[in-house]
């Protein structure tokens, strides 16, 4: 999976200078982890991410989500993190 993510950190919020993220897929049975977690920091907003991952993904609606990993429940109000440009890598299985 490749995507552009784009994201803040205010000072005063934890997410502040970095933190890192876990993009998960829904696989129609609950979330489940896509590669390994993100670090995100100012350093590389609007950068492109590639996550490996090898799951077989029949026709249909799937649901990502990221999961921070290092905030310690904190509430970071006024952050965001989005993606874009989302893009499926795969092969067609005959």
């Amino acid at each position: 999976m490749e995507f552009t993510h784009f994201h803040n950190h205010h000072p005063i919020q934890p997410s502040h200078p970095s933190y890192d993220i876990q993009i998960q897929i829904d696989l129609g049975s609950g979330f489940v982890d896509i590669g390994s977690s993100l670090n995100i920091s100012n350093a590389n907003y609007a950068a492109t991410d590639i996550l490996p991952f090898h799951v077989d993904l029949l026709p249909g609606t799937y649901r990502l989500r990221k999961d921070p990993r290092d905030l310690s429940g904190a509430h970071s109000g006024g952050d965001f993190f989005a993606v874009n440009d989302v893009t499926l890598y795969g092969r067609v299985i005959p």
